[in-house]
C-alpha cells in the first residue's frame, strides 16, 4: 500500500511576490485509491482551514471558490481566503489511507517582503504580522516552530533568533538553550539542523548567506559560508578568538551583532560587533562571491577594540561601571553603536570618536522576563 502524496501544488513552494488574494490549490493522491477523506486536515498559517471529518472549510478559508472534489486516486482542493494573505504563508496537509500517513507542508511569500516580528518565550517560536501589531493582538500570534509543529525543532527553549532575506527566501536562524547546534529555516517550511558539535548562541545571518555564531564551549565566533544552501554537520570556515587575525577583545564572549555591507575597510564586507567580559570588538570583514555562495575572507579583516570603564584597556570608557558587554546593536548610517552591560547600563556611542553620547540605567527601561529574544521585520 502506497503513502498518500501531494501534487499540482499552487502557489509553488518557496515562490515569492504572490498576489495577496491568490487561491491555494493542490491534489492529495493515493495510488492505492483507498485514501480516507475523513482523515484529511488542512492547515493554513497554522489555522485549521479544512476539516475532513465534517468536509467543511472554516472561516476565513470558506470563500465562494473553496472546493473539495474527488479525482482519480484522490481529492482536489481549492482554498479561497475571504481576506487577503500577507507575509509568509505556510500550508500543512494531514491524511491517511488506513495504513500510511501523509504529513506534508510547504510555504510561499506574499508580495516580496516579510514584515513580521518573531519572538521566543519558552514555548516555541512565535510570529505576529506587523500589520497586526496595533491594539490587542494575542489572538493572531502564531506558533511557527515548536517540538509539535511541522516542521519541528526538538526543544521549545529558543534563546536567540536572527534572519534575513537571502536570494528571495525568508531565512531564519534559531539557537536553543543547551543544544549542540542550531537550526536554519527557509520560508517557515524547510528547516535544517546546522551544527559543528558545540553549543551555539546569538546566530547572525547576513544577506549573503554567511552565518556568524558564538561557540559557547570554545569561546569563539564561528563563520559558516553558504549557510542558506549548505547544511548538516561541518567545521566552521573561519574562527575568531582572542589570538586570531583579526582578534577579539579577551574575555568570555557574551554577544554578537552583524551588519550587512557596512565594512569601512573592505567594500561591501560585513561589520561584526563582538561583546565580551572585557569590552567590545568591531571587526571589518571581506566578503567575496564564489562557487554559488559567498566566501567571507575573514582572515583579511581588521578589528577595532573598545574598552569599558574599569576593564584596564587603553580605550575610552563606553559607559556603565561593568565591563561585561551583554548586547550590541548599531545605526550604521550615523556610525552609532549601542552597548548594554551586565549592570543594566545602556550606552549610545559614536564609533568614529569612541565618544559616549547617551547612557541609561535599568530604571529608565521596561524590563521583561517572559520574552527570551526577538527579531524585527525582514526588509
Amino acid at each position: 500500500m502506497t503513502t498518500p502524496y501531494l501534487s499540482n501544488i499552487s502557489p509553488v513552494k518557496f515562490y515569492s511576490s504572490i498576489d495577496s488574494y491568490q487561491d491555494i490549490s493542490f491534489s492529495i493522491k493515493d495510488d492505492g485509491s483507498d485514501l480516507k477523506s475523513n482523515t484529511i486536515m488542512i492547515y493554513v498559517d497554522k489555522d485549521l482551514a479544512f476539516d475532513g471529518s465534517t468536509e467543511t472549510f472554516n472561516s476565513p478559508y470558506d470563500g465562494v471558490l473553496s472546493s473539495f472534489s474527488p479525482v482519480s486516486d484522490g481529492y482536489e482542493f481549492v482554498i479561497d481566503n475571504t481576506s487577503p494573505f500577507s507575509n509568509v504563508i505556510s500550508v500543512s496537509v494531514h491524511a491517511s489511507d488506513g495504513s500510511n500517513t501523509l504529513d506534508a507542508y510547504w510555504g510561499y511569500i506574499v508580495e516580496s517582503k516579510v514584515h513580521a516580528a518573531y519572538f521566543s518565550d519558552g514555548y516555541g517560536l512565535k510570529k505576529i504580522g506587523s500589520h497586526q501589531l496595533a491594539g490587542e493582538s494575542q489572538s493572531v500570534v502564531k506558533t511557527v516552530f515548536s517540538n509539535t509543529t511541522l516542521p519541528h525543532i526538538p526543544e521549545n527553549n529558543i534563546i536567540s533568533i536572527h534572519g534575513n532575506d537571502i536570494d528571495g527566501y525568508s531565512v531564519l536562524s534559531l539557537a536553543l538553550d543547551g543544544y549542540n547546534g542550531l537550526f536554519v529555516a527557509k520560508d517557515e517550511s524547510d528547516i535544517e539542523h546546522y551544527r559543528d558539535g558545540y553549543r551555539m548562541d546569538k546566530p547572525q545571518l547576513i544577506d549573503k548567506g554567511i552565518l556568524y555564531v558564538i561557540n559557547k564551549d570554545n569561546n569563539t565566533v564561528e563563520a559558516f559560508y553558504g549557510a542558506n544552501t549548505r547544511t548538516g554537520s561541518r567545521e566552521p570556515d573561519f574562527v575568531y578568538s582572542s589570538s586570531s587575525t583579526p582578534s577579539i577583545t579577551a574575555g568570555e564572549i557574551l554577544s554578537l551583532y552583524a551588519v550587512n555591507n557596512s565594512s569601512s575597510k573592505y567594500s561591501l564586507g560585513t561589520r561584526l560587533y563582538v561583546g565580551t567580559a572585557q569590552g567590545a570588538t568591531r571587526i571589518e570583514t571581506y566578503d567575496k562571491q564564489t562557487d554559488g555562495y559567498c566566501d567571507g575572507y575573514d582572515s583579511q579583516g581588521i578589528s577595532y577594540k573598545y574598552g569599558i570603564s574599569g576593564s584596564g584597556l587603553q580605550y575610552e570608557a563606553l559607559g556603565g561601571s561593568n565591563s561585561q558587554v551583554v548586547a550590541i546593536s548599531s545605526n550604521e548610517d550615523n556610525n552609532i553603536m549601542f552597548v548594554a552591560t551586565s549592570d543594566s547600563g545602556l550606552s549610545q556611542i559614536n564609533t568614529n570618536t569612541n565618544q559616549l553620547i547617551y547612557f541609561m540605567t535599568q530604571s529608565n527601561l521596561l524590563p521583561s522576563d517572559s520574552v527570551h529574544d526577538i527579531l524585527g521585520k525582514l526588509d
